[in-house]
């Protein structure tokens, strides 16, 4: 009887044990730091196409396949090399009636067919966009958009603010330790928010004056490119 209370002290010592290890552990202190940038964009993506309608798909298509061609040359015409352009979008679809008002006993036929191709262009000469839009839109593309600007090579830019988030978050956990009287051991994480960049929003100006002028102006404005890092510190007793 006298060995029960032995035993039990025996089995909470690796408990105490572990306590005691916890219990020393160095705080620790979890500061984040933020950068963005403001790169010009260097590239344009736009789509440009043509819609067309007929009452049969053979002269839907070929419609269409004689505009395209005329868009194509177009493009080219303005400044683009081949390299520059792709087929986007192709579609055949049927254009069914629609039910008369009163009508009952009904079933829907095909009216006509509608062909949608489209052509996606990536470049970087976004100095003739404008003209790129007025010379397509001329030769029978009734369909462009989906304009946006880019960097065509973000990497170097990310690493750039990648380094001044983390250099802010170091500058803002030192500030911070001596603000609140603490001393700073080893940096024992460094954690990396994604690095986001946000293509900007193309802006369009059309006014009285452009009426000599066809061809839409267009800015491609600035890319922000931000990150965001925390970095982790031992806090020394």
């Amino acid at each position: 009887m006298k060995l029960y209370p032995k035993l039990a002290v025996l089995l909470m010592m690796p408990l105490l044990f572990n306590f005691c290890l916890e219990a020393e552990e160095p705080g620790k202190l979890h500061v984040s730091g933020s950068a963005e940038l403001q790169k010009p964009a260097d590239q344009v993506q736009l789509d440009v196409g043509v819609v067309s309608q007929a009452a049969t798909a053979r002269q839907a298509l070929s419609s269409n396949s004689e505009a395209m061609r005329k868009v194509v040359a177009a493009i080219k015409g303005a400044g683009l090399t081949e390299g520059e352009y792709r087929t986007g979008r192709f579609s055949l679809n049927p254009i069914h009636s629609q039910r008369p008002q009163g009508t009952r006993e009904w079933a829907p036929k095909i009216a006509a067919y509608s062909v949608s191709n489209s052509i996606h262009i990536e470049s970087k000469q976004i100095e003739i966009v404008g003209k790129i839009i007025d010379e397509a839109n001329s030769a029978g593309a009734n369909s462009i958009g989906s304009i946006s600007f880019s960097l065509s090579d973000a990497q170097p830019f990310r690493k750039e603010a990648i380094e001044k988030a983390t250099r802010r978050a170091i500058e803002n956990a030192t500030n911070l330790a001596a603000s609140a009287g603490i001393k700073l051991g080893k940096i024992v994480a460094i954690e990396l928010d994604a690095a986001q960049i946000s293509p900007p929003e193309p802006v369009m100006y059309r006014n009285m004056a452009m009426a000599e002028s066809a061809s839409p102006p267009i800015t491609a404005g600035d890319v922000p490119v931000s990150a965001t890092v925390t970095v982790s510190y031992e806090i020394l007793q």
